[in-house]
């Protein structure tokens, strides 16, 4: 025989289950947002780093480019020296005929603009018995990578936004701490010159 006591232990207990379902499902769901957020935190730091990753390696690899390419073209000019010297004026032409200029430059023959990897204006040009090569709106990073690396077997100047080196003797390169000093700017200019008093600090003939 079952007594009222028992009817209501067993409904109570049935009431306390049903309640229970709910508040299970609502915590279930709060954990299955709380795990969605994390996610969502995880792949926009991984996005983030993955980006900045990229971003670093393409920068890396236009300072390395830069480097090669005005190595090549400082390493170039003596070629095109005459009797009387380099002349008095541009010689991107006859490096062009040649063959001299650097396949990842862009070079208009019309206008005899040579641009490099951040669309800035690259001169060479001849005076007398020197020459002297121009790169500007170089990015600070690889402005400190070119200023350190282009380094030549002869005495050279080298300039960064129009201050002199004082580093002719070492081949037209500056030390780490020389590079990070000049290079001070967001878009740096680099000024290589073999005969100094025959250009003045913009690279062209005086």
């Amino acid at each position: 025989m079952i007594s009222a006591t028992d009817t209501f232990v067993t409904h109570q207990s049935v009431d306390e289950s049903e309640l229970g379902g709910p508040v299970r499902r609502r915590q279930r769901g709060a954990m299955a947002v709380g795990e969605m957020v994390i996610y969502l935190i995880v792949f926009i730091v991984f996005s983030a780093l993955a980006t900045w990753a990229g971003s670093y390696l393409i920068a890396r690899g236009d300072a390395s480019m830069a480097t090669s390419n005005a190595q090549a073209l400082l390493s170039s000019a003596p070629q095109f020296r005459g009797v009387g010297g380099y002349g008095n004026g541009s010689l991107l032409p006859s490096l062009d005929i040649a063959g001299a200029i650097p396949s990842t430059m862009t070079y208009d023959k019309e206008t005899d603009q040579l641009t490099n990897n951040w669309n800035g204006m690259v001169q060479l040009q001849g005076k007398d018995a020197g020459y002297a090569l121009l790169y500007t709106n170089v990015p600070q990073d690889a402005c400190i990578t070119m200023a350190q690396n282009v380094n030549l077997d002869k005495k050279i100047d080298l300039m960064v936004n129009q201050t002199g080196s004082g580093s002719g003797a070492k081949g037209g390169s500056m030390t780490r701490s020389e590079a990070t000093s000049k290079c001070n700017k967001d878009y740096n200019t680099l000024l290589w010159r073999t005969n100094v008093s025959s250009f003045n600090n913009q690279g062209l003939p005086r």
